[in-house]
């Protein structure tokens, strides 16, 4: 590595809650996020999931309420949002755009 060159990190980076639970864990591929990432509530529960592709979301995204029923899903392609179902806190179809 050349002086003044930045050793660009890859493995699995993680964050944490105030109170010691996984707020998020994602891989990271040269610095940026590729592949699985998750992101959870401070009662341990599922907040989002995604895949990521060269640090930006690629296809699925799902969001969860903080009871763990399926808020929203999104299918992302090439960086646009090509479409979205949101679901209330019953898990019951609110809109699909």
């Amino acid at each position: 590595m050349q002086r003044g060159q930045q050793r660009k990190r890859s493995g699995i980076g993680k964050s944490f809650h105030e109170n010691g639970v996984l707020k998020e864990k994602v891989y990271i591929k040269d610095g940026m996020r590729d592949g699985a990432g998750k992101i959870f509530y401070s009662n341990n529960m599922l907040k989002a999931e995604a895949f990521f592709k060269n640090g930006k979301p690629e296809g699925i995204i799902r969001e969860y309420y903080k009871n763990g029923t399926l808020a929203a899903e999104a299918f992302i392609k090439d960086g646009t949002r090509e479409w979205i179902i949101e679901y209330n806190p019953r898990g019951e179809l609110r809109r699909r755009r």
